[in-house]
C-alpha cells in the first residue's frame, strides 16, 4: 500500500517527506526559526515608514491648528463687525466712511465703515469691515458685513418737520380755537 501512494505521489510531481530531504538542499540561513530577527534593512525600511508617516501627521495637525486659528480669528471679526454695526445704526458711531480705526472692545482688530447711498433715496448701504491688525505677509482674513439702514440727516430733518408741523398745528388749532370762540361771542 505504502508502494502505491508513494507511486501515486510521483505521478503527480510529489515526493514523499525523505525523498524531498534528501533530493534538496536548503541552507540554514534561509530557514526561518522561533529565534530569528529582523534583518538591518527590514529594520531601516520600517523606520524610513515609520518617520515618513510621523511627517505627514505632524504637517496635518499643523495645518489643522493654523485653520484652527483662522476660524477663532474669524468668528471673534464676525462679532465685532455685528456690533459695530449696530453702534451705526443706534447713533453711537456716526454713519460716515472711516478706515483703519481700532476696535474698542478688542484692539488686536481694526474696522472700516464704507458708506454709499442706496438706490432708494432714504436708504444708505453701511458696509463694515473688521480685520485682524497683522502685517500682510500673515494674510489677515477680513470679514464684512452689509447693511441698509434710514438715512440719519433725512431722518433728523423729517422728525424735525414733524415737531414743527405739530407745534405749527397745536398753536393754529389753539389760535383758531380761542378767534372762534371770540367770533362766536362778538356776533
Amino acid at each position: 500500500m505504502r508502494a502505491k501512494v508513494l507511486m501515486r505521489n510521483s505521478e503527480f510531481g510529489m515526493r514523499s517527506r525523505g525523498a524531498l530531504h534528501s533530493s534538496f538542499h536548503i541552507p540554514h540561513s534561509a530557514l526561518r526559526t522561533p529565534h530569528s530577527g529582523f534583518t538591518l534593512l527590514e529594520v531601516i525600511l520600517a523606520l524610513a515608514i515609520l518617520a515618513g508617516a510621523v511627517a505627514a501627521i505632524g504637517e496635518l495637525v499643523r495645518i489643522g491648528l493654523h485653520n484652527a486659528d483662522v476660524a477663532r480669528q474669524l468668528t471673534r471679526a464676525e462679532m465685532l463687525c455685528e456690533s459695530i454695526s449696530d453702534q451705526v445704526a443706534a447713533g453711537a458711531i456716526a454713519a460716515t466712511s472711516t478706515s483703519g480705526v481700532q476696535c474698542d472692545d478688542d484692539p488686536r482688530f481694526l474696522y472700516s465703515i464704507a458708506v454709499d447711498q442706496a438706490n432708494q433715496s432714504s436708504l444708505l448701504t453701511v458696509q463694515v469691515t473688521v480685520v485682524r491688525d497683522l502685517p500682510a505677509e500673515q494674510h489677515p482674513v477680513p470679514f464684512k458685513i452689509t447693511r441698509w439702514m434710514v438715512d440719519p440727516g433725512i431722518e433728523s430733518q423729517q422728525m424735525s418737520t414733524e415737531a414743527t408741523n405739530a407745534a405749527n398745528a397745536s398753536s393754529s388749532s389753539t389760535g383758531s380755537t380761542s378767534s372762534t370762540g371770540t367770533t362766536g361771542t362778538g356776533s
